[in-house]
C-alpha cells in the first residue's frame, strides 16, 4: 500500500509540474500535495501496520481528489484545443471564400 501511495504522489507531482510549466495556477494543488507527502512520510515512523494502512488509504483518497481536479483541467484543455481548431478552420474557410469571391469579380 505504501509503494502504491508513493507512486501516486510522484505521478501527481509530475502532472502538477506539467501544468506549472505551461503557466497554470498550481499553487493550491502543490500545497495540498506537499501536506499529503508530509503526512505520508510521517507514517514511516509508525510500526502499527493497521494504522499505516488506514492512513495510507485516506491519503490515497485525497490524492484522487487532486487527480480529479487535474483531469478536469485536462478536459478543459481538450475543449479549448477543439474550439481553437474550429475557429482557425472557420477563418481559413472564410479567407478562401473571400479570395474566390474577389477572383470572380476581377
Amino acid at each position: 500500500a505504501m509503494q502504491e501511495t508513493e507512486g501516486m504522489i510522484v505521478a501527481t507531482e509530475s502532472r502538477i509540474n506539467d501544468y506549472k510549466k505551461i503557466g497554470g495556477n498550481t499553487e493550491k494543488l502543490e500545497k495540498e500535495l506537499f501536506a499529503l507527502r508530509n503526512r505520508f512520510h510521517s507514517l514511516f515512523h509508525n510500526v502499527n501496520v493497521e494504522a499505516v494502512k488506514m492512513e495510507s488509504a485516506r491519503i490515497q483518497a485525497e490524492l484522487k481528489k487532486i487527480r480529479s481536479v487535474l483531469e478536469a483541467w485536462d478536459e478543459t484543455g481538450r475543449k479549448r484545443k477543439l474550439a481553437g481548431a474550429a475557429a482557425v478552420s472557420a477563418m481559413l474557410l472564410m479567407a478562401l471564400l473571400a479570395h474566390l469571391l474577389r477572383k470572380t469579380f476581377d
